[in-house]
Formats: C-alpha cells, sequence, structure tokens
C-alpha cells in the first residue's frame, strides 16, 4: 500500500514537472525520462535504531 502512494507521488511529480517544463519555467533543462529523474532525486529517508551490534543495553 506505501508504494503505491509512492507511485502516486511520484507520477504526479511529473505531471508537474511536464507543465513547468512546457511553460518555459524550468532552470534546468528537460531530462529525457522525467520520471526517472524524480525517482533519482526523492528523498529517500533512512532511519538508524540507535542500537549497533556492539552497544549493550543497560
Amino acid at each position: 500500500m506505501m508504494q503505491l502512494g509512492h507511485k502516486n507521488k511520484i507520477q504526479t511529480a511529473a505531471r508537474v514537472a511536464k507543465l513547468v517544463f512546457d511553460s518555459g519555467l524550468a532552470r534546468v533543462n528537460r531530462p529525457a525520462d522525467v520520471v526517472a529523474f524524480i525517482r533519482e532525486h526523492v528523498y529517500k529517508p533512512k532511519y538508524h535504531s540507535g542500537v549497533t551490534p556492539t552497544t549493550k543495553a543497560a
């Protein structure tokens, strides 16, 4: 379910990017594959538990 939401957000971002490129407002050249470009630049959070294999619980 989470992936479906993420996929929809990327598709929405691609549609917005197309409007920006088509209107001449973009400050970068249009990539050949807008969806792939967005996937490469989307934020991917990495969470760490703070516990490493050498850390002992108190």
